[in-house]
């Protein structure tokens, strides 16, 4: 069995305590891909997170409401419902998140602005149960 060697890239360390809220997290995230392949692992974080992540043009609260644009209209229900987090944590309401979601009725569907809306809604009552 190979040996899985534990390297982060600083920056998506950085990148990723901001959205997750705390450092583990995205090291479990970026352990979970080195299990498989840890040259890949170091793709990821330098260029997906220390690099597209990392870029200034856009603030951190439009990247998430993009990612929440993209991932709905691509029904990536397990990822949606991070990047709704992430979102919120990064400074969007939840007006900002739920409007977004709305919008993308017109580019996915009713059907995947529904699915959208029900993670929507447990990532609020997730929240409001930790209050």
């Amino acid at each position: 069995m190979k040996k899985i060697v534990k390297k982060y890239v600083p920056e998506a360390i950085e990148t990723g305590k901001k959205l997750f809220g705390e450092g583990d997290a995205v090291k479990r995230l970026f352990d979970s891909v080195s299990e498989l392949d840890s040259d890949f692992s170091m793709l990821l974080q330098e260029f997906g997170w220390a690099g597209m992540y990392a870029r200034k043009i856009l603030d951190d609260k439009t990247k998430e409401l993009c990612s929440i644009a993209a991932l709905t209209v691509l029904g990536r229900w397990p990822q949606l419902k991070d990047h709704i987090k992430f979102a919120l944590r990064v400074g969007a309401s939840q007006k900002e998140v739920l409007e977004v979601i709305l919008q993308m009725c017109i580019f996915g569907g009713f059907p995947v602005m529904f699915t959208a809306l029900g993670i929507f809604r447990e990532v609020r009552r997730e929240l409001k149960s930790q209050n």
